[in-house]
């Protein structure tokens, strides 16, 4: 089937029609570099979802690990927390034992 092209449109109209020179004038007007284009696009998002997963991972394992520091602090604050109250009784002990000796000996003066 012979055909011509007289404009523009008559060009538009036969690529639509037949894809598979769509695909050949394709080739001959992109340079490599645009051609390739999809490919490198479809492998740096490939990338970037890897590198998500990654940090997503790391994020994770630096939450658990704060946790534990966390949950240490708070023993340790616990700790410090029932010792000073032991240290507060004891001293309390300590005063009313002075108290009780001052008495006695402000009685004897």
């Amino acid at each position: 089937m012979p055909f011509t092209i007289e404009d523009f449109r008559d060009l538009v109209r036969i690529l639509e029609e037949k894809p598979e020179w769509r695909a050949e004038v394709r080739r001959l007007i992109l340079t490599d570099e645009l051609l390739a284009l999809p490919e490198r696009v479809e492998r740096g998002f490939l990338e970037l979802t890897e590198a998500a997963k990654r940090h997503d991972e790391q994020i994770a394992e630096m939450r658990a690990e704060m946790d534990r520091c966390f949950a240490e602090t708070d023993r340790r604050f616990a700790e410090t927390d029932r010792r000073f109250a032991e240290l507060i009784a004891e001293t309390e002990r300590f005063r009313q034992e002075v108290d009780q000796k001052f008495a006695v000996v402000m009685v004897t003066f």
